[in-house]
């Protein structure tokens, strides 16, 4: 399982809506770690706002809360101060590292599209060719191919 993480912060319902578009886009076992950073809630609010059903949860200090979404697991960190954008992304592996055997972490923007399907597995397969490879990242572009 790969893990997705997005670190949040006042744009929940932006970040849901990629949530929703991404999910069909992208092909293999993963799950999404949404890291709220707001410590005002708002992501707790959109779930409850939206009729998700969800668990609640701590890991450690932290209080999670945990969906299904088209068979994959959605885990929302309701972070307790505004740890910044690195901070957050470590949060959500600490947090994913709890819940779930997770082979590589994906570090991802709420304002990104993917143009095209998405397979996980080649980046598995990258590592797995480059074993000391330690990161590798994505060819970014804007809507217009540039």
């Amino acid at each position: 399982m790969e893990a997705i993480i997005i670190t949040d912060y006042k744009t929940v319902s932006k970040t849901f809506r990629f949530i929703k578009e991404a999910i069909y886009k992208i092909n293999g076992d993963f799950c999404f770690i949404v890291v709220d950073n707001s410590q005002m809630h708002e992501a707790f609010s959109w779930l409850i706002n939206n009729r998700i059903e969800f668990s609640t949860k701590k890991v450690g200090e932290v209080s999670i809360f945990r969906f299904q979404f088209l068979n994959h697991p959605v885990v929302v960190v309701d972070s307790p101060s505004n740890c910044g954008y690195a901070g957050g992304n470590n949060l959500g592996v600490k947090v994913c590292d709890s819940l779930f055997n997770v082979n590589y972490y994906i570090f991802s923007n709420n304002d990104i599209f993917f143009k095209d399907k998405l397979s996980l597995n080649s980046f598995s397969n990258i590592f797995k060719k480059h074993p000391d490879y330690g990161i590798i990242g994505t060819r970014v572009l804007n809507k217009d191919g540039q």
